[in-house]
């Protein structure tokens, strides 16, 4: 029987350039017609997205800059990237009796049957249905997968792997993240599906005759086969004694069978042990510069042996769909300060905390992957994804760039992820940022720092907590002192803004901050265009010109937002309680601390 291949069968969705969707085998992506990824989900295309550019970078990573640009350029034929994916593809089979993708056999023995829905990101678990916390994905709404979805929803899975309980590790960026690819303009050139790839694969930085068991951990035995197999054999030897002794008379038989049973279940309760000490292990894989790209924390197996014809509830094509799968937990582990700042596509932060003890001492000084909030990817991320500090770093994929642009392409950073509460995703969220480069280094310091004078601006008047818009907000829906009296006092009173009929935040001041940064996101990129039209030319008349043009705007923008939204608390308004607020509001736009201080204004 014919074994499914992700390198050599057609299974990638893309959209080409004359509107055409149809799947592709890996090495197709070369074809100049593709222009994009056309998976059923956004965190499907953000995973295959980043599966392809692993390939890449396993496969023909460039020995340097001009190869690069030669490639990017001019990439190869089909026939050569399908020669150079022959030496792996044992490690891509998606079904069979051998090793498969990012599955482990033995989750038949010591895993649970679930359904296929539960491997997608954002559905609920067993709990979770339990609970009825199904908001993301409601339950029974994906009955079948093909292979297509099911092999995207288990990469997925292990790339923004969440915590889910005991044993079921956090991917090695952590609990919810942000990633970073470069993109070309699509509204300025013309792209390819291979060029938005081969932008970010970096150069000579992998072994490309790497050892498929030090690159690919599903290519190995785990290291609980053996015990698992003993308790396998023990299980079958309990079961062939028990009915040994259904049929037997004799009470002193009976006697010596059960002694032998106890003997096995002592032994059966050694093993068990022998597993977990063996799951407290920390795996460090060999290959680091690869284990990026082919990170596996979830033991996973497809019930690919007991599939049925139908429909897939995701894509909507008619085949061979996969309804369930085994799951175990006790997967590998990848420590967040040891992996987080090896990963190429996450921009990274310095870890800072005013006290720390042994839970987070670790993490000291640190460089780790840049976390996703709640509000999603607002332009005050902009800094984060573009500019190097000591403080933060952006990805690698963008900051080789950043040194030297190897392309003359107009690009863009895509940036995407998911929002998390703990455990349980509460939104993804993406967006794009034009890439201005300034070969200059002193105009490009110029540029980012009028940028920065931008963002703490908006900041000051959207921060969820502190910021002028959040504060007046609460003055006029609450009072003055609520919350400082609230802590003050200690009261333990529901937060007014929560609904508990639809258990969610209704007109919180952090979604009319989210209003803010989203009404005026346009007009930021606006500044920053006009910003690099002069960057070279750039005079101290002209920079006061567009900052008073910015100040004006966002202030015009945090009043319209107030008048809108004063009186829809959702709890009873006082129509004095708000005046008194919008006069503070006045007062705190015109201050010495946001025109002088931040913006340098008179």
């Amino acid at each position: 029987m014919k074994q499914f291949n992700l390198l050599f069968d057609p299974w990638i969705p893309v959209r080409t350039r004359h509107g055409e969707n149809k799947p592709i085998k890996a090495y197709e992506v070369v074809q100049n017609d593709i222009v994009a990824l056309d998976a059923p989900r956004a965190d499907f295309n953000a995973a295959l997205m980043q599966f392809l550019i692993g390939l890449l970078q396993t496969v023909s990573a460039p020995e340097n800059p001009r190869a690069w640009r030669k490639l990017f350029n001019q990439p190869p034929s089909e026939d050569e990237l399908k020669k150079k994916f022959e030496g792996i593809k044992d490690a891509f089979y998606l079904d069979g009796d051998s090793y498969r993708f990012m599955q482990d056999a033995l989750a038949i023995s010591t895993g649970q049957l679930r359904p296929i829905e539960e491997m997608v990101f954002g559905a609920p678990g067993e709990s979770g249905k339990d609970k009825n916390q199904d908001h993301f994905i409601k339950q029974n709404d994906i009955d079948g997968l093909c292979y297509s979805c099911a092999a995207s929803a288990l990469l997925t899975a292990n790339i923004f792997a969440e915590d889910g309980g005991q044993g079921y590790f956090q991917s090695m960026r952590g609990n919810g993240f942000v990633s970073t690819l470069l993109n070309i303009d699509e509204n300025q050139s013309e792209i390819s599906l291979w060029k938005n790839l081969w932008l970010n694969i970096l150069e000579n930085n992998v072994d490309n005759e790497s050892d498929l068991q030090e690159t690919y951990y599903w290519f190995k035995n785990f290291p609980d086969k053996h015990q698992v197999e003993n308790l396998d054999k023990i299980k079958v030897d309990i079961n062939a004694l028990k009915a040994k002794k259904k049929k037997n008379k004799s009470k002193y038989e009976k006697k010596q069978i059960d002694a032998k049973i106890n003997q096995l279940e002592i032994e059966t309760k050694k093993i068990k042990k022998e597993i977990g000490d063996l799951s407290e292990k920390i795996i460090y894989p060999a290959n680091s510069n690869l284990q990026v790209y082919w990170a596996w924390m979830r033991r996973f197996l497809l019930n690919a042996e007991n599939t049925i014809e139908g429909q897939c509830s995701l894509c909507f094509t008619n085949g061979k769909l996969i309804r369930n799968f085994f799951k175990t937990n006790k997967g590998y582990k990848y420590p967040k300060e040891e992996w987080q700042n090896k990963h190429p596509f996450s921009p990274s932060i310095k870890y800072h905390r005013e006290n720390y003890n042994k839970d987070n001492l670790k993490y000291k000084d640190k460089m780790l992957a840049l976390e996703m909030t709640q509000n999603g990817l607002p332009y005050t991320y902009w800094q984060d994804f573009l500019t190097q500090t000591e403080e933060r770093t952006p990805a690698k994929v963008v900051n080789r760039h950043l040194k030297e642009k190897h392309s003359n392409e107009l690009l863009v950073v895509w940036s995407f992820g998911y929002a998390m509460d703990s455990n349980s995703p509460k939104g993804w969220y993406e967006s794009k940022t034009p890439f201005y480069l300034l070969e200059d280094k002193e105009n490009r310091k110029v540029f980012e720092a009028e940028i920065d004078r931008y963002v703490r601006a908006a900041n000051k008047i959207a921060d969820n907590i502190t910021g002028y818009l959040s504060v007046s907000m609460r003055m006029a829906w609450l009072g003055y002192d609520y919350y400082k009296e609230k802590d003050k006092k200690k009261d333990k009173k529901p937060d007014p803004f929560y609904n508990k009929a639809s258990k969610s935040f209704y007109n919180h001041p952090s979604e009319i901050a989210k209003c803010f940064w989203n009404n005026t996101e346009s007009k930021f990129y606006e500044q920053m265009k006009a910003l690099y039209a002069i960057a070279n030319q750039l005079t101290d008349d002209k920079k006061a010109e567009l900052r008073q043009d910015w100040y004006e705007y966002i202030k015009n923008e945090a009043n319209k937002l107030f008048d809108r939204w004063a009186f829809r608390a959702g709890i009873q308004t006082n129509p004095r309680r708000i005046a008194k607020a919008h006069n503070q509001l006045t007062k705190n736009l015109n201050s010495k601390s946001l025109k002088q201080n931040i913006l340098g204004l008179p």
